[in-house]
């Protein structure tokens, strides 16, 4: 993994892929190292879903990390660039994510922001989680569920820096196996609770 200060992703370009339902090779996705994703139901305000594989650096605040967060912000943000040096002419119809940053703020960093008293959360057998995990992506597959169109979009400090991450990730994407049925084990169904309401008003309750 790179530092944060050494990363540029000043770079853009895109490839189009031949369209797939983001469920279709997401079983198979998941068990790539440091796979993510976002998934959308293709809703009005769920035209996107993204899938990310291959990041290129990685920042954590553990438990006991005496770090301030803004301070551990502003160092993993500090390489973003003011505005990108496109190589593809059509940026205006660019998704809202083209890669870059993501990252997961557990409940216990809200304890840490609010000055409150703090406890590690952790799973039995297992080391804390941390509080706040950052990752940085260089590309990321793109499916728009209004177009039904798959992208792969690659960043980096040059034009063909970008390029190799775009189709690097597109490579990954080609050799994942596609689950049997649509979506595999993931339904397009309405959801349903494990835990009835009581119960959960009950384990909140606990925690104020």
């Amino acid at each position: 993994m790179l530092p944060f200060s050494a990363i540029s992703l000043s770079y853009v370009t895109r490839k189009s892929l031949p369209y797939e339902a983001v469920g279709a090779r997401l079983q198979g996705w998941l068990e790539h190292a440091f796979a993510a994703g976002f998934l959308s139901d293709g809703g009005a305000l769920g035209r996107y879903s993204y899938l990310l594989a291959q990041p290129i650096a990685q920042g954590q605040i553990t438990y006991d990390d005496p770090r301030e967060t803004a301070d551990f912000l502003r160092e993993v943000t500090a390489f973003l660039p003011d505005r990108d040096a496109s190589i593809t002419p059509d940026h205006e119809n660019w998704p809202p994510f083209t890669g870059g940053l993501i990252g997961m703020a557990s409940f216990e960093l809200g304890l840490r922001l609010e000055g409150m008293k703090r406890r590690p959360f952790r799973i039995e057998g297992r080391k804390p989680w941390p509080e706040l995990v950052t990752l940085c992506y260089p590309a990321v597959l793109v499916f728009d569920h209004h177009a039904h169109t798959l992208t792969a979009m690659g960043r980096g400090s040059t034009p063909a820096e970008a390029e190799a991450a775009r189709d690097s990730l597109a490579a990954l994407y080609a050799v994942t196996p596609i689950a049997e049925g649509l979506n595999g084990p993931f339904s397009d169904g309405p959801l349903h609770l494990e835990t009835p309401d009581e119960v959960h008003e009950d384990k909140v309750a606990a925690l104020i």
